[in-house]
């Protein structure tokens, strides 16, 4: 530590969810979509609110469901999946991530066990 300096000192915070919140407008402005598309989604279980409220002009939504709702677009287009098969595919999708970080994971423990 330097005599310059003094001592930084460390103190609780609290940590707010600076994620950035989309209206069902403004989702649908980044999409280039139509809110009725939207809702449909929602109701396919394609992406979901971040809030409880019922009522879609209240519906709040994060980056990562625009990044969902982005990729869903894009596999519709693409594929010409219908609402429920692109339900399917971003489940399947979203299953294959979790068993490739799974993968990454135990390939790292057995690493660090064969190093010890």
């Amino acid at each position: 530590m330097s005599p310059h300096h003094p001592p930084i000192t460390i103190s609780d915070v609290e940590v707010i969810d600076a994620s950035p919140r989309f209206d069902l407008i403004e989702i649908c402005e980044r999409c280039g979509v139509d809110q009725a598309l939207i809702i449909a989604m929602v109701s396919y279980g394609i992406v979901e609110p971040h809030n409880d409220y019922k009522v879609p002009e209240q519906w709040l939504f994060i980056a990562s469901d625009l990044l969902r709702l982005q990729k869903a677009l894009r596999l519709k287009r693409d594929l010409s999946l219908n609402l429920s098969g692109l339900a399917f595919a971003l489940d399947l999708l979203d299953e294959v991530n979790t068993l490739r970080q799974d993968i990454n994971q135990l390939q790292h423990f057995i690493k660090t066990m064969q190093q010890e």
